[in-house]
């Protein structure tokens, strides 16, 4: 696992907020592959440093946030 791309992941949620993005926009901005990115954001998943949210706009999809812990894991890595 690529812990280079979960940070990447990780700021960049923290830097949207409680928005939340959907992982094939995620793989996007971050030129990787969106299976790729899912498995990173899975790993950010299993750590709780992000959570996955029902998407609003699709029912079908869902979107992906940075949790408090993963916040404080931008801020003060260990």
């Amino acid at each position: 696992m690529n812990r280079t791309t979960q940070l990447q992941i990780l700021i960049f949620l923290v830097g949207r907020g409680k928005a939340g993005m959907r992982v094939k926009q995620i793989a996007a901005y971050l030129g990787v592959s969106q299976p790729t990115g899912t498995d990173s954001i899975n790993a950010l998943t299993c750590k709780s440093f992000v959570e996955k949210l029902a998407d609003p706009s699709d029912a079908r999809a869902v979107a992906v946030a940075a949790t408090a812990e993963g916040e404080v894991a931008v801020v003060a890595p260990a």
